[in-house]
C-alpha cells in the first residue's frame, strides 16, 4: 500500500469510529497554559485511544443506533411497531378488504454524557509524541470503550423474559429454579438450557443476528458449556472476519460471545451477602459499613481509596469498572479482594502507615498488578518499598495450574528469562507458579519481606473454594486488610 493511501484509510477508519463513539476525543487545553498539542499530534493520539477503546466494545456491537440531528433536543425516541394479524378471510372479488390498523409502542431515553481526563502537567508543550502521554491515551482509550460497553449491557440486560438456570446436585440431578434469589453456587448453564432458550426465542419470533440468536457470556461460564460434544468452536464454522467480536463458538444455533464485562448473577441475596460481610468484619474487628470491594476484571489498574469510598460495592454502588488492586492511607477502611484460585496479595507499610490489597489472576500477574501497587503506595503516599511486608494468600499452584502456551508467553513478553524458573512443561501443558511470579514483581520493586501461603485452592477443597475445580459451583475467598484507627 502506498503511503497516501495509508494515510487516506487510517483517516477514514478514523471517521468512522468518531461517529461510533460521537465524543470528543481531547478536549481543548486550558486557556491559561501557552502550549497544547499540535493538530497532527491530536489526530494520532485520537486514533490511538479509539484503537484501544474498539476491542472492548462486545455488547455494542449489538445494539441499535440512531442518528442525532444537531439541535434535536436530549431525548431520544425508538419506535417499535406491532405485527398485524393474519389475513385468513377470503377476499370478494370487487370488494376492498377492511384496513388493519399498526400498533406502535414507543422506547424513549435521555442522552447522558460520559467522560474523563487526567493532567499532565508540561506534556502539553511537548512537539513529539511522548511515551507517558502515549500510555494515558492507551488507558483512557480503553477505559473509554468499558464504559460504553457497559451502559449497553445495563440496558441489554434489562430484559423481563428471563429463564434460570438449574442447581446440579453432588448426584447430577437437576433442581428447576424459578426466581434469581433462588440462585446458589450449584446451578449450572447446560447444553439443554441453551436449546430451551433458543426454542422459547423461536416461539417468540425472535428477531435473529444473521440468521444465528447471540448469547454474551462470561468466560467463567462459558467453560461449562466448552465441554459439551455438540459445541462448535468459533475457527470451525467461521473466518475471522465473518465473526462477532469476542465471539468462540456455537451450540444449538446460538452463537456465544465471551467477555469479562458480562454479568454473573450468584443469586445470593443481599442481605446474606451482607451479613456475611458483618461477620467477616466483626471477627476482624473492623468497621463492615466503611468497607470497601474490589471490581476485579484481570487487569493492572490500582484504586487509591478515600473516606468518600466507604462502602462501595456493599452498600452503595461502585462508581468505577476496573479495581484489581485498592491501596489506602485512611485508618479504618477494609480493603477487600476476592479468589477462587487466583493470587490475593497484602501489603502494608507501617512506617507510613498504609495499606494495599491486590488480586492477581494469570493475566493481572502478566500485566504486573504486584509491581503496580507497590509503585502507586510509592509514588502517591510515599511509602519506601523496603519497609513493605507483604503476604501472598491461599491460590493454585503449580501442581494444578495447566495452560496452553498462552500464559508462558504473557509471562516471557513482561519478564523475559526472568520467568523461566516458574513454567515447566510436562508433555503436554505447562505448570505455572503464579504465586513466585508476583513474589518476583515484588522483590524487582524492592520488597524484600514476603510471606507466601503454600496452600493449593485446587488441592484443599475442604478449606478454600476453586474455580478449576468446580467452576460456577462455588463461593469465593475474600482477603481484608484494614489500617486500625487507634494505633500509632
Amino acid at each position: 500500500m502506498e503511503p497516501q493511501e495509508e494515510h487516506n484509510e487510517a483517516e477514514k477508519g478514523k471517521r468512522n469510529m468518531e461517529k461510533l463513539f460521537d465524543l470528543q476525543v481531547f478536549a481543548q487545553e486550558n486557556t491559561q497554559t501557552t502550549g497544547g498539542l499540535s493538530a497532527e499530534m491530536k489526530t494520532y493520539y485520537g486514533m490511538e485511544l479509539l484503537d484501544n477503546a474498539k476491542p472492548q466494545l462486545v455488547h455494542n456491537q449489538f445494539a441499535a443506533t440512531k442518528p442525532l440531528p444537531t439541535g434535536g433536543g436530549k431525548t431520544v425516541e425508538w419506535r417499535k411497531f406491532g405485527s398485524f394479524d393474519k389475513a385468513l378471510t377470503p377476499l370478494t372479488e370487487g370488494v376492498t378488504p377492511d384496513g388493519s390498523g399498526i400498533s406502535v409502542s414507543y422506547i424513549t431515553k435521555e442522552l447522558a454524557q460520559y467522560g474523563d481526563y487526567t493532567t499532565v502537567s508540561d506534556m502539553l508543550d511537548l512537539t513529539a509524541i511522548d511515551d507517558v502521554v502515549l500510555e494515558i491515551t492507551d488507558r483512557h482509550g480503553s477505559n473509554m470503550g468499558l464504559t460504553l460497553d457497559t451502559v449497553t449491557r445495563n440496558e441489554i440486560q434489562q430484559g423481563k423474559q428471563v429463564l434460570y438456570a438449574p442447581a446440579i446436585g453432588a448426584d447430577g440431578r437437576k433442581t428447576e429454579v424459578t426466581a434469581r434469589g433462588a440462585l446458589t453456587a450449584a446451578c449450572r448453564l447446560t447444553s439443554e438450557m441453551v436449546a430451551k432458550a433458543a426454542t422459547q426465542l423461536k416461539k417468540m419470533n425472535a428477531p435473529t443476528f444473521e440468521g444465528k440468536y447471540v448469547c454474551i457470556l462470561h468466560p467463567s461460564v462459558a467453560f461449562d458449556l466448552r465441554q459439551d460434544e455438540a459445541w462448535i468452536a468459533a475457527h470451525q464454522y467461521a473466518g475471522a472476519t465473518e465473526l462477532f467480536s469476542g465471539e468462540i463458538g456455537e451450540l444449538h444455533g446460538v452463537r456465544f460471545v465471551e467477555t469479562t464485562e458480562a454479568k454473573i448473577f450468584r443469586g445470593d441475596d443481599l442481605a446474606n451477602v451482607q451479613e456475611n460481610f458483618r461477620r467477616l468484619c466483626t471477627a476482624l474487628d473492623t468497621d463492615v459499613q466503611r468497607a470497601v470491594l474490589s471490581r476485579q476484571v484481570h487487569r493492572s489498574d490500582v484504586r487509591r481509596v478515600t473516606a468518600v469510598d466507604c462502602g462501595k460495592g456493599l452498600w452503595q454502588p461502585q462508581d468505577y469498572d476496573s479495581a484489581d488492586a485498592l491501596v489506602t492511607d485512611v485508618p479504618g477502611i477494609p480493603l477487600i479482594v476476592f479468589s477462587a484460585d487466583c493470587n490475593v496479595l497484602l501489603l502494608h507499610d507501617p512506617v507510613r502507615r498504609v495499606i494495599g490489597a491486590a488480586h492477581a489472576g494469570w493475566r493481572g500477574t502478566a500485566a504486573g498488578i504486584a509491581a503496580e501497587t507497590v509503585r502507586v503506595m510509592a509514588e502517591d503516599y510515599g511509602c519506601d518499598p523496603a519497609d513493605l511486608r507483604a503476604a501472598i494468600g491461599p491460590a493454585i499452584g503449580p501442581c494444578c495450574f495447566e495452560t496452553d502456551g498462552d500464559v508462558p508467553e504473557a509471562l516471557r513478553a513482561a519478564l523475559g528469562v526472568a520467568a523461566e524458573p516458574f513454567m515447566a512443561w510436562n508433555g503436554s501443558k505447562w505448570h505455572i507458579d503464579l504465586k513466585a511470579v508476583n513474589a518476583l514483581w515484588l522483590r524487582r520493586e524492592g520488597v524484600t519481606c514476603i510471606d507466601i501461603c503454600d496452600h493449593c485452592t485446587a488441592c484443599r477443597p475442604d478449606l478454600y473454594w476453586s474455580h478449576r475445580k468446580t467452576g460456577l459451583r462455588r463461593g469465593e475467598q475474600a482477603a481484608l486488610i484494614a489500617l486500625r484507627e487507634d494505633t500509632l
